[in-house]
């Protein structure tokens, strides 16, 4: 079955009509900003942390426009480092965190236009020291990790995070 989705690059511009899905990847494709937090800058800060989380809000709110009137399904791409942390990238894992939190919101809020959201932690190639190599060997496969997530058929899930990175971050 296609994937029937757009992978967000800018925010400004209005969804296809008859957008039923939306894949933001975008968190994953910038390499953070790597130093002690003490040592960052406020212009660091604020290109690591703070200018990605405004970017999550307005790619949630496009997401919101195109999909409020017939639903659909809003899956946000996250680094699976963003649970374990590591001082090294604190501000690239405070804006990842951000954009967890408010897409958990927006299930809630959204929940009764019938727009689901589900985050999905994947690993990337940050190495964290003492980070625990993953129990699965080899690279997940993601793409029916994903088409899973975009089926209608699971109108129950909303607010979930999947992690999808081998076992390096293990839920309760």
């Amino acid at each position: 079955e296609e994937i029937v989705g757009e992978i967000l690059d800018e925010y400004d511009e209005p969804l296809p009509p008859g957008t039923s899905a939306v894949v933001d990847a975008g968190p994953l494709r910038e390499p953070p900003t790597v130093g002690d937090l003490v040592s960052l800058s406020s212009v660091d800060w604020m290109q690591s942390a703070e200018d990605p989380l405004r970017r999550a809000l307005h790619v949630l709110q496009a997401a919101h426009r195109a999909l409020r009137d017939g639903g659909g399904r809003i899956l946000v791409l996250l680094p699976s480092l963003v649970m374990t942390g590591a001082a090294s990238v604190a501000a690239h894992s405070a804006a990842a965190e951000g954009y967890r939190s408010l897409a958990k919101a927006a299930a809630r809020a959204w929940g009764n236009e019938g727009i689901a959201v589900q985050c999905v932690l994947v690993p990337t190639g940050i190495d964290r020291p003492g980070l625990q190599p993953p129990a699965l060997n080899g690279t997940p496969e993601l793409a029916p990790i994903l088409s899973a997530l975009l089926d209608e058929r699971l109108n129950a899930v909303t607010g979930l995070t999947l992690a999808a990175d081998g076992g390096v971050w293990m839920t309760s």
